[in-house]
């Protein structure tokens, strides 16, 4: 239930077997004999003195990584399409105000910025090549639904409620079943940490936490309806009953920790953040949608079986 935002595995491996070794891959002349016996265009690099063909590695690349870049690049084509029916075209700037775009949504320090984009490209395996494809691919979407957003005074109206309004801190447990429940609540009551029940029993990724979930305001329906009645009418310290959270859900045990009030905030100053906010938001829920449908309609002949979507249809 909690919100949230991871490389391939192989990524991973490799990543190892180079620390293990002390960092193994380096760059550096392959031993004469091998050289001798391998034409230069055909080696990529050198293992204990024996090659490795750029064929050798292609094939375990495309098995490894090949649909999910056939994706990328079938996603970027019909995109760029669209943009030339409609005689548009992207320039520099968008492309820059992408990757800033980026930045601001990771850290308000620019240093900090950079350096957690850093990371986050070297979990996903995003090299130069495919991270500049993602910037064309989002900025490309940006521009194709730029007119079909429309932002309302009442969604950036709510949207200021819930940001800076009165909101409740609560931990969460989920389980499977209402009997299982009870029984923890009963644990609880009965002075177990609730922190410490929801991280060896809870089903929800907030187990990590204990529990502990994101400020929750009555209107913010990213919660789900269950959850945001429970916070409202417990005190804090108490543990809610066995709330059910729907079908396929299971059931949940809901601890108050605070009621925090409204920080005070002014509508007429925080305005322009909040609208541009809510924008964004729109904004890449109709991109989502945008990259969706072209997928669909997308018409991909695959003459290597190796990128098929699923392992098994290879």
């Amino acid at each position: 239930m909690t919100r949230s935002r991871s490389a391939p595995a192989w990524i991973f491996g490799l990543a190892a077997v180079a620390a293990a070794s002390g960092g193994c891959a380096r760059e550096g002349r392959p031993p004469a004999a091998a050289a001798a016996a391998v034409p230069a265009a055909a080696a990529v690099a050198f293992v204990a003195a024996e090659p490795v063909t750029a064929a050798e590695l292609n094939d375990r690349l495309v098995e490894a990584a090949g649909p999910a870049v056939l994706e990328e690049i079938a996603l970027g084509r019909l995109i760029d399409a669209q943009l030339r029916s409609r005689g548009e075209a992207l320039a520099a700037e968008d492309l820059g105000a992408e990757r800033e775009r980026l930045l601001a949504a990771l850290s308000n320090d620019p240093d900090a910025a950079e350096r957690l984009l850093a990371t986050l490209r070297e979990r996903r395996g995003l090299g130069p090549v495919r991270f500049a494809a993602l910037l064309r691919r989002n900025a490309g979407l940006r521009k194709l639904v730029a007119g079909e957003v429309v932002v309302d005074d009442a969604a950036v109206r709510r949207a200021f409620e819930r940001s800076h309004g009165r909101r409740y801190r609560a931990r969460l447990l989920s389980v499977a079943t209402a009997a299982e429940a009870q029984t923890l609540r009963e644990r609880a009551v009965a002075g177990e940490p609730f922190a410490t029940l929801a991280s060896e029993h809870s089903t929800d990724a907030s187990r990590a936490a204990g529990g502990l979930l994101p400020p929750i305001h009555p209107d913010d329906a990213t919660f789900p309806a269950a959850v945001r009645s429970a916070v409202q009418s417990l005190a804090p310290g108490e543990v809610s009953n066995p709330v059910a959270l729907g079908a396929g859900f299971g059931y949940a045990l809901i601890r108050l920790e605070e009621v925090l009030p409204a920080d005070g905030a002014l509508f007429a100053e925080e305005e322009a953040a909040v609208r541009g906010a809510v924008r964004a938001d729109l904004e890449r829920l109709r991109m989502e949608q945008a990259a969706r449908a072209l997928r669909a309609e997308a018409e991909v002949v695959l003459l290597d079986p190796r990128l098929a979507a699923s392992p098994a249809e290879r």
